[in-house]
């Protein structure tokens, strides 16, 4: 089923109340299964996916990590974002909010609230809203739907992502459309913490677990309880 088919098969599923039902998972690994959503859920979703501002798509990445490395990176976007911070490697901030709810940071325009509205064995799909810094169109706010996917291939990890985007209001949406290319690169270096936070940190957990694990103990950026686990898990 071509993309095209697939999003009318979304929308026709929507209008007969049966959303998600009607495209199989297979059809379209980044297609939201509406049915497994609360109703809000599935309301404020379809608010963005139906009409986004703009579709990114993060090209697909080569991880040399094991799977339980990176789920449990993902799983902790505040611990790999702040290992990221004490290394230098990032400036975002993330932080919990609530059980599946972070708060985003990256100090450069970028502030998010993200819940985990699902999370598989390979996928997980979150949802946004806050305000993003879009270079000449100043701070604007918005919402997105951010899906990130993982599979084995071989003893490497192949990770994506994809990013729905939605701008607030009438004149700043057209506009920010109207920006085109520069647009969707400002939402794929925002959203990049998505998806670059648990990659880079399993490949160093993949190098040298221990090393990474004494290196950041006593980090104020580190929560010293999920460092353990970390410890606990990885660290031979």
């Amino acid at each position: 089923m071509t993309r095209g088919l697939v999003r009318w098969a979304v929308l026709l599923a929507g209008l007969t109340g049966c959303r998600g039902l009607a495209v199989p998972e297979e059809d379209d690994p980044y297609a939201v299964p509406y049915a497994l959503l609360s109703e809000e859920q599935r309301r404020r979703v379809a608010q963005v996916m139906d009409d986004p501002t703009c579709e990114v798509e993060f090209e697909p990445a080569l991880v040399r990590s094991r799977p339980d490395v990176y789920r449990f990176l993902m799983n902790e976007l505040p611990f790999a974002a702040g290992v990221l911070r004490e290394l230098g490697e990032s400036k975002y901030e993330i932080s919990r909010d609530g059980r599946g709810v972070y708060r985003f940071d990256d100090h450069e325009g970028l502030t998010l609230r993200a819940e985990l509205l699902r999370q598989e064995e390979q996928r997980w799909i979150w949802y946004t809203t806050g305000t993003y810094g879009l270079g000449l169109l100043g701070a604007v706010d918005g919402r997105s739907v951010v899906i990130v996917r993982c599979e084995e291939r071989g003893s490497l990890l192949r990770t994506e992502a994809r990013v729905y985007a939605k701008v607030d209001g009438v004149v700043l949406e057209r506009a920010a459309k109207a920006a085109g290319t520069m647009l969707e690169g400002i939402i794929r270096e925002k959203s990049s913490a998505f998806v670059k936070a648990a990659r880079l940190v399993s490949e160093i957990t993949a190098r040298n677990a221990e090393e990474l694990y004494t290196t950041v103990r006593g980090s104020a950026h580190v929560d010293a309880e999920t460092l353990e686990e970390y410890r606990r898990r990885f660290v031979r």
